[in-house]
């Protein structure tokens, strides 16, 4: 039908370098280490990324779309030529043989935006060449760190929202309402086996909050759930690295509007003393023999207030 479709196209040109200056005390602090590394040489490259973007609306408050893009990624300075020394026990060392990574990524979505109800459904799928991961390199009884190409690796979930306006029920409910997220993911890599270290463990955030109609003050409750990693990388497990439990936290948060240009945000994040971890800086903890897990472990009950004023 005329006027429901939605056409996008889109072409990114990049180009990107890198030029070490190979300076001689660095490379000397790793000769000492015992590293046989070489200078690097020079890194450029010059990307085309194309995307295609799709959108009809089946309603006036319904919308399906769809999304491809060609994706690249550049290895950065650090990975490339970095270097750094964890006080003996163990060395991030750079990889100067880092290739480009390259992504085609596709998603489908539906979204209803109610006078009441809002829901939004996106599934996704994304294929990496050369996907970059940083991996254990033993070397000589040493503990080494490297980012390396992984190789062809494949990540896809789903990802869903939900809000709903409790005077849909009824007018005595006005200003409540009640959410949920979930978002599913797992990731494959289909050159070593296992799965992908850098895609999280699924989660779920639910709330129920209300917010004045006259929009002077409002209250939020929100739970989050954290499942624990069931496929981290063969090597990971391997490696025995510390692989935080799945989690529940309870945060309460709210506002109080006192003027048109003040206003007071506060609220107590783990309500419940929960002892958790999350997953992104699980492996910021060694092997357990050599680390405490309580290093990493979060916050427990906490508070804040903050007053904005705008001027």
């Amino acid at each position: 039908v005329r006027g429901r479709w939605l056409f996008q196209v889109g072409v990114r040109v990049g180009y990107y370098t890198i030029e070490p200056s190979h300076d001689p005390t660095f490379l000397d602090h790793q000769a000492g280490e015992g590293l046989e590394l070489n200078p690097a040489s020079d890194y450029d490259n010059l990307a085309v990324s194309p995307s295609l973007a799709i959108q009809y609306e089946l309603t006036d408050s319904t919308t399906l779309w769809t999304r491809y893009a060609r994706g690249i990624r550049n290895p950065d300075l650090e990975d490339y030529v970095g270097y750094f020394d964890h006080l003996g026990m163990f060395q991030q060392i750079p990889n100067p043989n880092l290739k480009e990574e390259t992504s085609d990524s596709y998603e489908l979505g539906l979204k209803h935006a109610g006078d009441d109800l809002t829901v939004e459904v996106t599934g996704f799928f994304s294929s990496y060449e050369g996907f970059f991961e940083q991996r254990i390199v033993l070397q000589e009884g040493r503990t080494l760190y490297q980012t390396q190409n992984a190789g062809a690796v494949d990540i896809y979930g789903v990802e869903v929202g939900l809000e709903y306006l409790l005077r849909g029920l009824s007018q005595r409910l006005d200003g409540f309402s009640v959410g949920l997220k979930l978002n599913l993911s797992e990731g494959e890599n289909k050159t070593d086996g296992g799965g992908v270290n850098s895609v999280d463990p699924w989660t779920g955030v639910a709330h129920i909050a209300y917010s004045d109609p006259g929009g002077r003050w409002g209250m939020r409750l929100t739970g989050t759930f954290r499942s624990r990693k069931d496929d981290p990388s063969t090597l990971y497990l391997e490696s025995g690295l510390f692989i935080p439990p799945s989690s529940h936290v309870l945060d309460l948060s709210g506002y109080w509007r006192i003027r048109e240009n003040l206003s007071l945000d506060f609220g107590v994040r783990n309500v419940t003393n929960q002892r958790y971890w999350i997953w992104p800086n699980a492996d910021s903890v060694d092997h357990d023999f050599l680390e405490n897990p309580e290093l990493s472990v979060q916050p427990g009950a906490n508070f804040y207030v903050a007053l904005n004023l705008k001027l």
